[in-house]
């Protein structure tokens, strides 16, 4: 039994703290910040958040058109969802930033061949509501809820494969008709490649 305990004990330390380092670079060099009618300015995270959020490498950036339709584009990769470091859900951090989420659908997508689900959620503040998409992105695929991103977690640690990942969020504000705007539908499918392009995970 003390022998059943101990390697108990000993695969536990294992799981929580041996990480297997990730193969490939990050590249958010790949990620124009202008497409056609689109131009982007990058934003930088405040010293707050970034200590709050502790991802190992972020990319956050405003396109906007001539037309003023605009769209922002945030990714936060982490190199461990291990012990100290995990993926911040939208769910919990908008709604501790004072959003308030009106509605969170899941939405079928397609990339090249594959298809997957993703996140589609309304949210609003100060009279200002928003469309936002978001999901998961890991060394298994895609992932659309926070129970599949834990147990993607405990499944990669337990092959002893990498647990690096990746929360991919675009919104944009939302007008009447607006998250039928073939502007921004563009957008989201042009640059969802460019996004997968400049992560070392599944594309």
């Amino acid at each position: 039994m003390s022998a059943a305990i101990i390697l108990a004990g000993l695969f536990s330390w294992y799981l929580r703290w041996v990480e297997i380092k990730p193969s490939g670079e990050i590249d958010f060099g790949v990620i124009p910040l202008s497409d056609g009618d689109w131009s982007g300015q990058v934003k930088e995270l405040s010293k707050e958040e970034t200590e709050i959020l502790r991802a190992n490498r972020t990319f956050s950036a405003t396109y906007r058109t001539p037309t003023s339709t605009e769209v922002d584009v945030f990714i936060a990769y982490f190199t461990s969802q291990k012990y100290g470091s995990s993926i911040h859900s939208p769910r919990n951090c908008l709604p501790g930033s004072g959003w308030i989420i009106g509605s969170i659908k899941k939405t079928p997508w397609t990339l090249e061949s594959r298809s997957f689900i993703i996140n589609k959620m309304i949210i609003w503040r100060e009279g200002r509501r928003f469309m936002v998409y978001y999901w998961y992105l890991t060394r298994n695929g895609e992932i659309d809820s926070e129970l599949g991103l834990k147990f993607d977690l405990i499944k990669n640690s337990l092959l002893g494969k990498a647990t690096d990942g990746a929360l991919i969020r675009i919104t944009a504000p939302l007008g009447a008709g607006l998250s039928d705007n073939p502007d921004i539908q563009w957008f989201v499918k042009k640059f969802i490649k460019y996004i997968y392009s400049s992560l070392p995970l599944r594309a």
